[in-house]
């Protein structure tokens, strides 16, 4: 989009012609069809695109998040599994984050209050207001898989000469996101237009917007909620965003993906156009649903050659045990080429509330926790067509609210909900430690990793100050604790 920028203003300068002394001079020489700048509105696409391939991307949210949680495995390559990460893969989320996410949402938020007209004399400060969400989305996920990052410094090199950003520690990180997202939500109550063609989540509809912005503050201040204290008015801001997040499934930010490559889901064209069929079950996944008698079984799985459901275990690759016709594969609705990309669903956000409610974050109690709990499992059942199996499903003691540990039912029931959603599931496992997995046999750590590991160019490339957020964190290693989870 960056390379868009510069060929646009080219062919503006280009397309001046010497016309004469004239008081119309500007009129006459402003094309329409060849703007110098690129509208803000039309950037919105490719960020959000850019932001979804790299969630789904089976190298990164599949190897490094749905296998990691053990929702997935993997019958071959299974270095993954075992917790050796490819390199590229690590500095791909860096790269694709920093260089086509968080920079173009900045250069779209700066174009949409500079691109003034009679209606909006101000600039479109709806658009902004995407554009904030955006980079606040994108800073999230960076800092949730790597912890500390440049934040503060980030994006600098261009205005203000900075090439080696310095680190900032994670949990101001989490308040500045906080304050962004304030004011995105400000944005987006002014006046503007989203450019409907351009906004791939919800069409330009500005209340949805608010919505995703409210939902997506619920969730990072409910990752940070053992870390509360030290989150400025944490209980206010988050009854705050509880009151404007999603209230219906009509409400999630996912991105609808067409039939064809380069626009299908990333799940489909690596696993099945790709022919990835080393992608498969995760045994600890497939063993809980069979446990609670989980009807999203059958839609979230296929059965093996013995017409069974059955998965991997985290262990080094044996063909002869583990193979496409012992272990299930992937159910056919998630590997679709129209298979939705979510930034954050319905269900997840009712998990969310219904944590925050049995805490005592917000208002309601264990009464509402239970609405937000039940709202959620449903979601769930809707989202993967087994609705008719809701009844006797929550009828069950082992799923029913009012009885045994609420907290690990709300856990237990937003780990299965985020099936296929990799990066988040495996964040919100370790989070929460439910449900309790044990760590691959003879992997390269002895635990489930909590990080990925900084992309080896910064070691190069930003050395002092890779350096200091090293003494800063902790060893540059896939089991340090990152702030929220210490």
């Amino acid at each position: 989009m960056i390379k868009n920028i510069k060929k646009w203003t080219l062919a503006a300068a280009i397309g001046l012609a010497a016309v004469g002394c004239t008081d119309k001079f500007e009129e006459i020489n402003t094309d329409p069809n060849e703007p110098n700048e690129v509208p803000a509105g039309l950037m919105t696409a490719d960020i959000i695109r850019v932001t979804a391939n790299t969630m789904y991307s089976t190298g990164i949210g599949g190897d490094m998040g749905a296998v990691w949680s053990q929702q997935w495995s993997k019958i071959q390559y299974t270095d993954e599994e075992l917790y050796i990460p490819r390199q590229s893969a690590i500095g791909s989320v860096w790269d694709n984050i920093y260089s086509a996410v968080l920079s173009n949402a900045k250069v779209m938020r700066n174009l949409a209050l500079a691109q003034t007209t009679p209606d909006f004399p101000e600039g479109d400060k709806q658009l902004a207001g995407v554009a904030t969400v955006l980079e606040v989305y994108g800073f999230a996920l960076l800092t949730d898989v790597y912890g500390d990052v440049p934040f503060s410094q980030a994006l600098l090199g261009g205005t203000d000469g900075v090439f080696t950003p310095s680190y900032d520690k994670q949990v101001d990180i989490y308040n500045d996101m906080l304050m962004k997202l304030d004011e995105a939500i400000a944005y987006l109550n002014g006046p503007g237009l989203i450019t409907p063609s351009s906004d791939l989540l919800y069409g330009g509809d500005v209340t949805k917007w608010i919505k995703f912005a409210n939902s997506l503050k619920v969730r990072i201040l409910m990752r940070a909620s053992d870390k509360s204290s030290e989150i400025t008015n944490f209980n206010a801001q988050l009854q705050a965003a509880a009151n404007g997040a999603f209230t219906s499934i009509d409400d999630e930010a996912k991105l609808a993906y067409l039939e064809s490559a380069p626009n299908a889901n990333p799940i489909f064209e690596s696993v099945v156009q790709g022919n990835r069929t080393e992608y498969r079950m995760g045994e600890a996944f497939v063993e809980l649903l069979k446990s609670l008698n989980d009807d999203r079984l059958t839609t979230m799985a296929e059965l093996n050659d013995a017409g069974e459901y059955m998965g991997k275990p985290p262990v080094a690759e044996n063909t002869v045990l583990y193979n496409k016709a012992t272990v299930s594969g992937l159910g056919e609705k998630y590997l679709e080429a129209t298979a939705s990309g979510y930034f954050i669903s319905f269900a997840e956000t009712q998990f969310l509330l219904a944590e925050a409610a049995e805490r005592g974050f917000i208002t309601g109690g264990t009464t509402v926790a239970e609405e937000y709990y039940n709202a959620g499992v449903a979601a769930s059942f809707t989202e993967n067509e087994v609705s008719l199996a809701l009844p006797a499903y929550m009828a069950q003691s082992t799923v029913a609210y009012g009885a045994g540990n609420k907290i690990e039912k709300i856990h237990t029931q937003k780990y299965i909900a985020l099936f296929s959603q990799g990066i988040e599931a495996w964040t919100e496992q370790r989070r929460t430690g439910i449900p309790a997995l044990s760590p691959a046999v003879n992997g390269a750590v002895t635990e489930i990793p909590s990080r990925y590991f900084y992309p080896a160019t910064e070691q190069s490339l930003n050395g002092t100050s890779y350096q200091a957020a090293v003494s800063q964190q902790g060893d540059d290693e896939l089991t340090t604790k990152i702030w929220w989870n210490k």
